[in-house]
């Protein structure tokens, strides 16, 4: 997965701040700007100053120790001591970039803060990430069909394991009730509910369905000169009154004619 770096500096702390977007923007061509509690934005010429101060003027400092925030160490290990950049070695602008990359394909952020904070001739590098959730268990309740609960577990479209994010859960709920229209519910409620496990970055999500009376076919009536009576009409389609309807029933009806 790619990402973008943004840098902010100051006298001894620099940070690279990387999200997930489109594109890749390499360490050493990041966004530069100072960190200043509440004074207004730099001119071009402090930010050239500013841009003195970066990533590359550090390399070659002894890393004295790397931490790693954010993400349990169980879930990162044997990572950080495979990672281009280690401690005990000297700063290398190129191996924090590997390093990045390394740890942003894990798919267990969202997205990574690195800070370096640097005492005298030595630096401590922090890896700080904001962990992605993933999908954990799927529960539909209220539907008296275990059939039919089965099949809307599936129509969801959540399998454990995968990210979660709201965008997904309205999917899933989008496709519920629609699958609950194909089965002739027109009107059930749907409600959704999360339960996130904090320790292993877990969503379990549980829809609870307020099922309506399922539709059935009632009266006929045709217009025009369909060429037949109501009942042949009736018999030829299949539509026995008070037989269950679904969203096939009328396409079935008219192809069976």
């Amino acid at each position: 997965m790619d990402f973008h770096c943004k840098f902010f500096h100051c006298k001894s702390r620099w940070r690279i701040i990387c999200f997930s977007l489109l594109a890749f923007a390499a360490v050493s061509t990041g966004v530069v700007r100072a960190e200043s509690g509440g004074q207004s934005a730099p001119s071009s010429a402090q930010q050239a100053e500013i841009g003195d101060i970066t990533l590359r003027t550090w390399k070659g400092l002894h890393v004295e120790a790397m931490q790693f925030k954010g993400i349990e160490a169980d879930r990162l290990d044997p990572l950080p001591q495979k990672l281009a950049q280690q401690p005990n070695g000297p700063l290398d602008p190129q191996k924090i970039r590997e390093s990045l990359r390394r740890l942003f394909e894990t798919g267990l952020y969202k997205n990574i803060v690195v800070e370096g904070v640097r005492h005298g001739d030595s630096v401590t590098i922090i890896f700080d990430g904001t962990p992605n959730l993933f999908v954990g268990r799927i529960t539909v309740q209220g539907v008296h069909d275990q059939r039919l609960s089965g099949v809307l577990e599936r129509s969801t479209r959540l399998n454990a394991g995968m990210v979660f994010n709201d965008a997904k859960l309205l999917q899933a709920e989008s496709l519920l009730r629609q699958t609950m229209e194909e089965n002739g519910f027109y009107q059930s409620k749907i409600v959704a509910s999360t339960t996130v496990d904090t320790i292993n970055s877990q969503v379990d999500v549980a829809f609870q369905i307020e099922q309506d009376r399922q539709a059935r076919v009632g009266d006929l009536a045709l217009n025009g000169d369909p060429g037949m009576t109501v009942e042949r009409f009736r018999k030829a389609g299949k539509l026995k009154e008070n037989s269950k309807v679904t969203r096939d029933t009328v396409g079935r009806a008219l192809t069976r004619l």
